[in-house]
């Protein structure tokens, strides 16, 4: 039976905005292959590899930046 596995991290901190630049540089080194990106207060980046899709969500708040990682997939 197929299932869906999901995982979620947050991260709130004194973040530097260069982490967006770091998810774009790292995730296709990785394999992880970009299909999304939107920028306008935050981001929104997303990938995919092997089945499965990652959601990375930056946000400022209060002085402080907020990091969401999504992961999800399909699983047998």
């Amino acid at each position: 039976m197929l299932g869906f596995g999901a995982g979620q991290a947050s991260f709130s901190g004194n973040m530097d905005a260069e982490i967006i630049e770091f998810y774009k540089k790292e995730m296709p080194g990785r394999r992880w292959q970009a299909n999304m990106s939107l920028r306008g207060g935050g981001a929104m980046l997303g990938y995919s590899k092997a089945g499965k899709t990652l959601l990375v969500a930056i946000g400022k708040q209060d002085r402080k930046t907020n990091l969401t990682l999504t992961v999800g997939g399909m699983r047998h």
